[in-house]
């Protein structure tokens, strides 16, 4: 049964009438590892925490029955509940029994819960509340219990309690599993077996971890099972894993942190099939040598995935193309090409969704300039182009351009625009769009140069003479006064103490300055300087700008006698 069947059963269970004649029950609630059973007893008794309080132990890592009991002690003795809230759960030893005695000053804490058992403890010790007490992991339960040994704990319990068991019995050794079934009669009263999800579970689970677009998450890992790359009549590959909370919480992970990479997109059905299959592949490695081919991109984002499981590297780059390729204006554009697919009611929807989408400079829409220029030339190849949505599309691709730190822009370059005939004849791209694609690089890299120059008055008024040398790499410097002021810092701090890394920092200073500028100002400062260690640093400095004005009148040369020949 699923989640909310379990559920519906523990509700005939714990009715009223079952607590009115007091009668205490142990309930087994059995299902494999990972199918969420004690996320389902938990969240249950969360839901209807009014009612009931659920006392929740863990069999494992638990020595020996008594050291079980002792954890139910110290969550129903008086006193002791409140430090066991405080330390995060009924953890019983020597370093417990340790801290417990700070705050009862004067009393042998072990000795005195050793002198409790559980019958000990009065049956309702909260009047406004159904106590329940919950045993977690027998399957899980440590060698040196006996089996019959923690039944026996089980029942004295619920003498007193109402009791739940959470196990897997599939799991449960051999020998221990014929002691559970010779003496269950006697200490278990109903069986709930969950072995299928519910949306409703995978929703609460999507809830509590603060994630969107549920419906698209669950559909995938509930109907897409098959495993990606693996061969076709391998169906069956995911069925039996799929019920499995902690596998899905993993999925659910992956595609958390996949977005922190993907915005502004966000993760749709394919790429939430890829994710899942990326979990299952990682956790349920098959080695198989037969395998489906791959789509090139799928390929290419499945590699990608997986390095952002493995909490590898990767570029924000590395999503976008696949984004692009599979974007809606791609296939807009696509369709314009095959007019001759559409009637025209469906082509002129298309054309009336595209002005929408140009009125209102939908960026997420066009995400890129290509796509832009592809679609002036896709417009200008069914004649449907005019002034107003060029001027529109150009504006639109100067937002699409934001410039980033140390990287310039990057010409658009119109030939790859061409196409070819039917005789593999290239075909050049129509003026208009080789004009549209002049018009813009021109526009992005007067953008970038603002955005450089910005930068370094910035740089500049706040003294980041590092900063200014990086800037400088796209912007030489044009003044002679910053230059000035630049080396002057360095050359100070060169004076005080000699750095191999200083003296770089000035050759780059040099090598991005405008050489016109600085032609003669070692010459001038050697003229003035009485100090020797400061002249040779300066004839030193000097000696780099001969070599830089050298290469740059070489190359000058060479560019203004590009016939001539040289041996």
């Amino acid at each position: 049964m699923n989640n909310v069947q379990a559920k519906n059963v523990l509700n005939r269970i714990f009715d009223e009438e079952n607590t009115r004649i007091n009668y205490k029950q142990c309930i087994l609630v059995n299902g494999p590892w990972g199918i969420g059973k004690t996320h389902f007893i938990q969240n249950y008794f969360s839901e209807n925490k009014d009612k009931y309080e659920l006392v929740y132990i863990t069999v494992f890592g638990k020595k020996t029955v008594k050291d079980i009991e002792k954890s139910i002690l110290i969550n129903l003795l008086p006193g002791f509940k409140n430090f066991n809230k405080e330390n995060g759960g009924a953890k019983v030893g020597k370093e417990v029994f340790k801290d417990i005695s700070k705050k009862f000053l004067g009393i042998n804490i072990e000795n005195y819960i050793n002198s409790f058992s559980i019958e000990d403890i009065p049956s309702i010790l909260n009047e406004n509340k159904h106590k329940i007490i919950c045993f977690d992991d027998i399957e899980r339960k440590s060698d040196s219990i006996e089996m019959k040994d923690l039944l026996g704990l089980i029942e004295r319990t619920k003498s007193k309690f109402d009791v739940i068991i959470i196990g897997n019995l599939d799991e449960i050794e051999k020998n221990h599993i014929e002691i559970f079934n010779r003496y269950k009669e006697k200490v278990i009263d109903n069986t709930i077996t969950i072995n299928n999800f519910d949306r409703d579970t995978l929703k609460s689970v999507l809830k509590n971890m603060k994630v969107e677009n549920m419906d698209i998450i669950i559909d995938v890992y509930l109907n897409d099972n098959t495993s990606f790359g693996k061969k076709l009549n391998c169906k069956t590959f995911l069925v039996d894993r799929i019920s499995n909370l902690r596998i899905f919480m993993k999925y659910v992970e992956l595609i958390i942190m996949l977005e922190r990479y993907l915005a502004p997109y966000s993760v749709e059905k394919e790429v939430a099939k890829i994710c899942k299959s990326v979990i299952y592949n990682h956790y349920f490695p098959v080695e198989d040598k037969k395998k489906n081919s791959m789509n090139f991109d799928k390929f290419n984002i499945y590699k990608t995935i997986k390095k952002v499981l493995l909490n590898e590297d990767i570029e924000r780059d590395e999503f976008r193309e696949y984004f692009i390729a599979n974007s809606e204006i791609r296939k807009d554009i696509e369709s314009i090409y095959s007019a001759y697919t559409l009637n025209e009611t469906q082509f002129n929807e298309l054309i009336n969704k595209i002005y929408i989408k140009i009125k209102n400079s939908d960026l997420e829409y066009f995400i890129k300039q290509k796509n832009v220029i592809q679609l002036i030339s896709a417009l200008n190849e069914v004649n449907i182009n005019n002034n107003d949505i060029v001027e529109n599309l150009f504006m639109i691709c100067i937002e699409l351009y934001s410039p980033e730190n140390y990287k310039a822009y990057e010409k658009i370059n119109y030939l790859e625009l061409n196409s070819s005939d039917d005789y593999g004849n290239e075909i050049g791209c129509d003026n208009t769009t080789r004009e549209f694609i002049e018009n813009i690089n021109q526009k992005c890299e007067e953008k970038f140069n603002q955005f450089i120059n910005r930068k370094y008055e910035d740089a500049m008024y706040n003294k980041e003479y590092e900063e200014i040398i990086k800037i400088a790499n796209f912007n030489p410097i044009k003044k002679i006064e910053d230059f000035e002021e630049i080396f002057d810092n360095y050359f100070d701090e060169l004076n005080r103490n000699y750095s191999n890394e200083v003296g770089s920092k000035i050759n780059i200073l040099i090598d991005r300055t405008n050489s016109e500028i600085i032609s003669d100002f070692f010459i001038k400062r050697i003229k003035t300087e009485k100090q020797i260690t400061k002249i040779k640093k300066y004839e030193c400095f000097d000696f780099i700008l001969e070599e830089k004005i050298q290469a740059e009148d070489q190359a000058e040369y060479y560019e203004n006698n590009p016939q001539e020949e040289y041996e």
